[in-house]
């Protein structure tokens, strides 16, 4: 298993990559987006840490007090962990194509579409607010790995 900053800096290169800014909303909604598609493809969660029910949608709160200094702004750098710049190890072609085909797909998507998108009706965001969990648990998320990619094949 990997950790939720690793996962944010791959996702950071991505955007540095192609010249996209990413706030840390964008950022949140993007990693949930990754963890949400990997759960659903291969069953297992790609990292222990949990997403919690915030006002803008989900957010994991380790990835949140790392770039909360940036606010609405664009993040500019990396997560350091343990003093060292970590990222996933791409060269599984499972979560390399899992992370591409959410970069691919919302890399473009604004951070308000996609907050109004993962806590809209029917996400797992919506459910677990409505009976007052601040945990969305990956049962919930599972579905959401799935609702967010209806039109993309899993052949």
């Amino acid at each position: 298993m990997v950790n939720s900053l690793m996962v944010s800096n791959n996702i950071l290169q991505r955007a540095e990559r192609d010249e996209i800014e990413i706030t840390p909303m964008k950022l949140q909604k993007l990693l949930y987006l990754v963890y949400a598609r990997y759960l659903y493809l291969s069953g297992t969660p790609l990292f222990l840490n949990k997403f919690e029910v915030w006002q803008y949608g989900p957010v994991e709160r380790e990835v949140y007090e790392y770039f909360k200094n940036f606010r609405w702004r664009p993040i500019n750098n990396y997560a350091k962990i343990d003093g060292k710049f970590l990222v996933v190890n791409e060269d599984s072609d499972f979560f390399r194509n899992v992370i591409d085909e959410v970069w691919l797909k919302y890399r473009n998507v604004d951070a308000w579409e996609l907050s109004d998108m993962t806590h809209g009706e029917g996400t797992a965001w919506k459910k677990m607010r409505e009976i007052s969990s601040w945990i969305i648990g990956d049962t919930e998320i599972r579905e959401d790995g799935k609702r967010f990619f209806e039109d993309v094949s899993t052949d």
